[in-house]
C-alpha cells in the first residue's frame, strides 16, 4: 500500500482510498490501495 510503512507489534485501523487499475497485467494486482489517514494505533496485546 502507498504512504504506509508497517512496524510488528503494532495494530493499526486505517482509512484507504481503493482505485481499480484498468487492464492490469497478469502479475499486478487490479486494485491500488492508498493510506489516507491513520484512524488509530495500539500495540499488541502478547
Amino acid at each position: 500500500m502507498e504512504g504506509f510503512t508497517f512496524t510488528p507489534g503494532v495494530q493499526y485501523k486505517l482509512l484507504v482510498r481503493a482505485t481499480p487499475t484498468a487492464n492490469p497485467p497478469a502479475d499486478m494486482a487490479d486494485t491500488r490501495y492508498q493510506l489516507v489517514r491513520v484512524l488509530s494505533r495500539q500495540p499488541t496485546p502478547p
